[in-house]
């Protein structure tokens, strides 16, 4: 967020709402199994879309970001 060599955002978010449209995204191509695969960042936002994201089987974390950090 605000970060990198991006531009900064023109709109205030949350990673709640980037997870939000992410599950939304997912959600959209109607899978009948999803895994999520998450690193570093990811983790955090794999915890808050694993309870959105439809038919989620598995979620694997390689060296995720996760808890602790909130």
């Amino acid at each position: 967020m605000n970060s990198g060599f991006s531009s900064k955002s023109l709109k205030s978010y949350t990673i709640a709402d980037e997870a939000n449209k992410l599950a939304s995204i997912i959600n959209s191509f109607k899978a009948k199994r999803v895994i999520i695969l998450a690193h570093s960042i990811g983790g955090v936002y794999a915890m808050q879309m694993k309870d959105k994201i439809n038919n989620l089987k598995a979620f694997v974390g390689i060296e995720p970001t996760t808890r602790e950090i909130f």
